[in-house]
């Protein structure tokens, strides 16, 4: 089991999705935002990478998300929207993207985990860069995000399990 380092006391996670003839790989590396956090207003501010890699010989487009987000003291929301940070990236076999988003809490520590919704399709050989787009996407999937741990300063390490690698089911 690979555990995936944060900064800090944070803990990210890799999480892959059987799809087609491969994976898709989900790494998620959380951090404090200190010099936008203030412990004495409550509001601490988490910066998150994601790097999404595709490990099939499909073209897939990442449409929407949704996060399930928890603080320390159990207050749930979740934030659902199209696209990852205004765009609906394409990746072809072998590529990857990547951005930087954050998340804010009343807490010092909480959690975060969730899913990415996307298309696929076969690549044709017959089809030509500018057409591929315009074919019929053939699949749906869920790209499962595995849970992930905002910790800032002398948060306690023992109120959750560090992540490992994530097998999500298909």
């Amino acid at each position: 089991m690979a555990t995936i380092p944060g900064i800090g006391l944070c803990r990210g996670s890799l999480t892959e999705t059987p799809f087609a003839d491969g994976t898709v790989e989900i790494q998620v590396v959380p951090s404090l935002m200190a010099d936008r956090s203030d412990e004495a207003e409550r509001e601490f501010v988490f910066s998150y990478r994601i790097r999404i890699t595709n490990r099939t010989s499909m073209l897939i487009q990442v449409l929407s998300r949704r996060w399930d987000i928890v603080d320390a003291v159990g207050r749930r929301r979740t934030v659902e929207g199209e696209g990852l940070v205004g765009r609906q990236p394409i990746l072809g076999p072998g590529q990857l993207f990547q951005y930087e988003s954050f998340c804010p809490l009343e807490t010092k520590w909480g959690t975060m985990e969730g899913a990415f919704f996307a298309r696929a399709k076969a690549l044709s050989k017959a089809s030509s860069a500018s057409s591929v787009l315009d074919e019929p996407w053939s699949h749906r999937i869920e790209l499962q995000i595995g849970r992930f741990f905002l910790v800032a300063g002398e948060a306690s390490k023992a109120e959750g399990s560090t992540p490992g690698r994530v097998k999500s089911r298909e």
